[in-house]
């Protein structure tokens, strides 16, 4: 009697072991197939983001079709290319065509996403003079007040595009813009008022700074033929070794294109001067 319990109990614990087995077995097999899954989507989905972010630049008249049919297959409106972009920046950028960025917050795109620089939609739509999508992104709820790391707001960012289209920073102002210390400090270069842009410094302006096209407050300064602007951003210590990345000019090639010899030879001193400085 005894005996035949001990068998049935071995038999009974063999079982147990051969269903655990098993279980562990299907357990690991459909895990392995949902990370299977998981890794096909994941493939799909960013190949369906590049061919959105690819097809927004890539149509000169903004053509929504091709943007509509990639979201309806699933892309992402808010997606991020490498540079870090979102669609909608993408679209408010060039031609100012709204129709793909109306598409685009219609769909839930986030009219206040913030590149790695600190630019929003707003910011890029206004750097590149367009109107029509900067009205769009007001209209949408796009914080006009918003800073980039360097401390510009859209306001600021606006003045570059102010021969282009007069009307731009008159509808940021219109809608709330309050332009920062940095900002007063490009408007105070570009007018040539040394009083304003000194108090602009003194408030905490970032002197480096960079527009749209990467150029800093004493280049600008040196674009304007500004002498005495020059002076007070070098003795505020305004970098002159600066190259700007979309234009490839410093304070100084810029001086020498104009035929300043005056202004080229304060640079030179500021350079010198900051070299002794900081050996």
């Amino acid at each position: 009697m005894r005996q035949a319990q001990l068998q049935s109990s071995g038999s009974n614990n063999r079982d147990l072991g051969e269903s655990s087995r098993v279980i562990c077995i299907c357990a690991a097999s459909i895990a392995a197939i949902l990370v299977l899954s998981c890794t096909l989507a994941w493939i799909t989905q960013t190949r369906l983001n590049a061919r959105l972010l690819r097809s927004i630049p890539m149509s000169s008249s903004r053509d929504t079709l091709a943007v509509t049919r990639l979201v309806a297959e699933g892309a992402w409106v808010n997606a991020r290319s490498q540079d870090g972009l979102s669609p909608l920046m993408l679209a408010v950028s060039g031609v100012d065509d709204p129709r793909t960025a109306r598409y685009l917050l219609t769909m839930g795109a986030d009219v206040n996403a913030r590149d790695p620089g600190g630019w929003t939609p707003l910011m890029f739509a206004v750097s590149n003079g367009c109107l029509r999508c900067t009205r769009l992104l007001l209209d949408s709820g796009a914080d006009v007040r918003a800073m980039t790391g360097e401390g510009l707001t859209a306001y600021g960012l606006g003045r570059t595009a102010r021969s282009l289209n007069g009307k731009l920073v008159e509808l940021l102002l219109e809608r709330g813009a309050q332009p920062s210390a940095t900002d007063r400090l490009w408007d105070a270069v570009q007018a040539g008022d040394t009083i304003q842009a000194e108090s602009a410094l003194r408030k905490g302006a970032n002197i480096e700074a960079t527009d749209a096209y990467d150029r800093t407050p004493l280049m600008e300064g040196v674009l304007q033929g500004r002498l005495t602007i020059v002076r007070l951003l070098l003795r505020w210590k305004g970098n002159p070794h600066h190259r700007s990345v979309q234009t490839e000019e410093t304070a100084e090639s810029i001086a020498l294109e104009l035929a300043r010899s005056d202004l080229a030879q304060l640079i030179r001193q500021g350079t010198a001067r900051r070299q002794v400085t900081n050996p």
